[in-house]
Order: C-alpha cells, then structure tokens, then sequence
C-alpha cells in the first residue's frame, strides 16, 4: 500500500484534482452558457408548432416576414417571464436569447408563445422549450384575426384575484 501511495506522489496527485476541477466548471459552464430559440414563422393550411431538427429541409421555404413572435417562460406559473417580442426578418426567421439556468440543456421550462402577423390568424401555444439544436417551425393560418382566436392566459395571481371578488361578491 505504501509503495502504491509514493508511486502516485504529491505533484501527480494534484494534477488529477486540477484536471477533476477543470473537467467539473466545463460542465458546469456549458449548462449556463446562452442558450438561443430560434424558429421560422410560415404560412399554411392551419396553425401549428412544430419543434424540428435545425437541418430539418422545411426551414428551407420562404418564411412570412414582419411576423410579431412574443415569448413567455413558465407562461402557467405564478410568476412567468416574459422574454421579450421579436420580428421575424425577410425569410420568416427569428431568434430570441432565453436567459435562464440550463435552458435548452437539462433544465426543462414551459414556453408560452403568441404570433401574430399582418393578414392571418393570431396563434397561442404551450410547449416545452425545445433543447439545443431544435428550432421551431411555426404555421399561420391566414385570415383575419379575430374572436375565433384562442388568447393567451392571464398569469394565475391575476385569475385568482378576479375569482375572489366575483366569489366574495366584491
């Protein structure tokens, strides 16, 4: 047992735990590194979500420009946080950068989604978010929006606070 323990020595030893450590904060920066949703927003027969492969050969037709995408993390929590709103550019495309630990890696997070656009219908979704290297290809009905369009929830604090006043009599 001694002769196992000289034969690995202080400086060999030190280098395996710097190695162990280096190892360790690669793994645990990967999992905070940004992650990016990005998608593509088309016209079609109905609306739709779809999360595909990013080489997938759909995200090769002609997109719909000047679609508005909105984006919710965890949209049915008691706190969801609203990402932001972008435009898609001249071939349909957008991306959007979600700032939360794991996001897209090993953290699974809900994503509300709105798209509207100029001369379709408007769209709402619940999904999860996709992983790393997914995208999501989105399918606008056209027409024009209108009552028949399902609307986003409001967040649950909201909803509970209208029930109790409508329970209470308030």
């Amino acid at each position: 047992m001694r002769q196992l323990r000289e034969s690995w020595g202080p400086q060999r030893l030190a280098s395996y735990h710097s190695l162990a450590v280096v190892v360790l904060l690669m793994l645990v920066c990967h999992g905070c590194s940004p992650y990016e949703l990005r998608g593509t927003v088309m016209t079609g027969p109905g609306a739709a979500v779809v999360i595909a492969n990013a080489n997938d050969v759909r995200f090769e037709d002609a997109g719909l420009a000047g679609a508005s995408v909105e984006l919710v993390l965890d949209p049915n929590s008691i706190s969801p946080q609203r990402l932001g709103t972008v435009q898609t550019d001249s071939q349909g495309r957008f991306q959007m950068g979600v700032d939360a630990l794991g996001a897209g890696r090993f953290q699974e997070y809900n994503l509300g989604l709105i798209v509207t656009a100029k001369g379709h219908r408007n769209l709402w979704r619940t999904l999860k978010l996709p992983m790393a290297g997914k995208m999501l290809l989105i399918t606008l009905r056209p027409g024009a929006a209108g009552r028949g369009d399902p609307s986003p929830p409001e967040d649950i604090l909201g909803e509970t606070l209208k029930f109790k006043d409508r329970f209470l009599g308030q």
